[in-house]
């Protein structure tokens, strides 16, 4: 099942690309993070809680233009063809 990452901030120059598709067998949030950190090692630090080996707080999921919420964003089922952004903070002046 094909998903495509839409990258913004410090996960696309992390990635250097706009743009990625992931092929998932499991078909939840989880195994799409597990390989991009597989992939991308310094997106580990950005993207999991290690304490509590969940997502971070600060980040922002979004499916086909829909913000995701609740305890466990993870779990979350995808669709072929769904497009996910992960969003950090924004801050600045």
């Amino acid at each position: 099942m094909l998903v495509e990452v839409l990258y913004f901030a410090e996960f696309k120059d992390i990635t250097k690309k706009d743009t990625e598709k992931f092929d998932l067998s499991s078909k939840n949030l989880k195994e799409l993070i597990d390989l991009l950190i597989k992939k991308y090692d310094p997106m580990l630090e950005l993207l999991l809680d290690k304490k509590n080996e969940s997502l971070s707080n600060n980040i922002s999921v979004i499916v086909n233009n829909k913000p995701i919420h609740g305890q466990d964003v993870l779990s979350i089922f995808l669709n072929e063809g769904d497009k996910i952004a992960l969003l950090l903070p924004v801050s600045g002046g």
